[in-house]
C-alpha cells in the first residue's frame, strides 16, 4: 500500500471517530495537515485524541507507536491527551500517561523498521496487542 493511499485510509478511520463524537459532544472537530499535533479535539471534555490506525496487527500480533522517523515523531511529538487505537477488530483507549506507562512497563525495546514507502528507516515499538489490553483505559477520560 501507498504512504497515500495510507493517509487517505488513515483520514476515513478518522472522519468516523469524528462523526462517533459528535453524536454525544457537538463541539468535536478534526484537524488537518502533515504537521497535526492531534486528530481529533473534544473541547467539552478538554481533550485531543492521536487516531491510529493498525489494521495490520490482526495479522502480526502487534501494534505500531512510532516514536523516531529522521527527527523525533509520533509519540514524541504528538500533543495528545488521548491515543485511540483502531486494530479494524477492537479499539483500544489510553490517556497519553497510560500509553507511556504501558510502554515503560512491558519491557517492550525499540525497532528499527523500514516501510515500503519510507525514504528512511523509521523508529518504532511494536507492542503485542494482548500487552496493550493489559493498560488500555476503558473509557475515554
Amino acid at each position: 500500500m501507498t504512504l497515500a493511499a495510507d493517509l487517505e485510509i488513515g483520514n476515513k478511520i478518522e472522519r468516523e471517530w469524528l462523526d462517533k463524537m459528535l453524536v454525544a459532544f457537538r463541539e468535536t472537530y478534526q484537524t488537518f495537515g502533515k504537521d497535526s499535533r492531534f486528530d481529533l479535539a473534544v473541547p467539552e471534555l478538554n481533550v485531543t485524541i492521536e487516531v491510529k490506525y493498525d489494521p495490520r496487527s490482526q495479522e502480526t500480533g502487534n501494534v505500531v507507536v512510532e516514536y523516531h522517523h529522521m527527527k523525533p515523531s509520533g509519540i514524541l511529538t504528538s500533543e495528545a491527551t488521548h491515543w485511540l487505537f483502531d486494530l479494524g477488530d477492537e479499539e483500544l483507549w489510553f490517556s497519553r500517561a497510560g500509553l507511556l506507562r504501558a510502554l515503560m512497563l512491558s519491557g517492550v525495546k525499540p525497532v528499527q523498521i523500514h516501510g515500503p514507502d519510507d525514504r528512511h528507516p523509521k523508529m518504532v515499538f511494536l507492542i503485542p496487542k494482548d500487552v496493550l489490553r493489559r493498560f488500555a483505559n476503558s473509557a475515554l477520560v
